[in-house]
């Protein structure tokens, strides 16, 4: 293999108000990229039965961005939002055509502070509560398989609701509540949903038990194609105004936590070909 070399180009743009944002568009170009290619053995002798990783070497193009975005609303209160966006292609090789391994999905992080002037020995202090949203990663290297979507919202209790909505962008239609979610327009990746909970938690779709390393529910898989969706109780079939076909879709991320009277909202665009 010969050494890695990389052309980049970088942009940095920033508004600094009460609202305050930052983007970070970058391109990459690598002749001559080297990265860890899967292959479908595994190495029962030395390595335990895990996956064999081959080096690989190919023309690899690589664009996306990072948006940091904050908005001062009140004296002590402030909304944050930052994501970013990865998107790769190998442009030679035996792989040409596909994205690189491991590569992150989309990803969100909302969140919320409360920082008030504090007197007396307490200073510098806040409360924060944050919802990360992650979208499913479809552009992989075989043998990988797509990763599923997460949604995780920290600081809650009581009684709370998550939708995970495919919803498609030609439908003009962005539910931003639970109750106008419309089940003939939305294809239900995941609903799931905490009750009487006591004490301040992390939610998400997916929970495990770090004390037994045990698996207490498991995201589940949605195959594009699939007849039915994975509403709960339940599922509904995937026709009409929401049946599957090629271009852009919304991952429409909806938590309602009814006992206190807040709701979180976040869509995610992403392409589905349905060739």
């Amino acid at each position: 293999m010969s050494p890695e070399k990389s052309y980049q180009l970088d942009l940095g743009l920033g508004l600094e108000e009460d609202l305050t944002v930052q983007i970070s568009p970058f391109f990459n170009y690598f002749p001559n990229y080297i990265y860890l290619n899967p292959t479908s053995g595994h190495d029962y002798f030395y390595g335990a039965g895990n996956q064999v990783f081959n080096y690989a070497q190919s023309r690899v193009m690589r664009y996306g961005s990072e948006l940091q975005a904050e908005y001062h609303f009140l004296k002590y209160w402030r909304a944050g939002v930052a994501g970013e966006y990865l998107y790769s292609k190998q442009l030679s090789g035996l792989k040409r055509g596909y994205g690189l391994p491991f590569a992150p999905p989309a990803s969100a992080l909302a969140s919320l502070t409360y920082e008030p002037s504090w007197n007396g020995l307490v200073s510098g202090a806040y409360f924060t509560i944050d919802c990360r949203f992650a979208a499913s990663q479809n552009r992989i290297v075989p043998p990988e398989r797509p990763t599923p979507v997460q949604a995780n919202i920290s600081f809650v209790k009581g009684d709370g609701k998550l939708y995970l909505l495919l919803i498609k962008k030609s439908a003009n239609y962005n539910p931003r509540t639970i109750e106008e979610v419309d089940l003939n327009k939305a294809i239900v990746y995941d609903v799931h949903e905490h009750k009487n909970e006591q004490s301040i938690f992390d939610f998400g779709n997916a929970e495990f038990d770090m004390e037994t390393f045990t698996v207490i529910r498991a995201i589940p898989d949605l195959i594009i194609g699939s007849e039915k969706d994975n509403n709960a109780p339940g599922k509904n079939v995937i026709n009409g105004a929401k049946a599957w076909e090629s271009g852009e879709f919304n991952m429409v991320v909806i938590y309602q936590n009814t006992t206190h009277n807040k709701t979180i909202h976040k869509s995610i665009p992403f392409t589905i070909d349905y060739n």
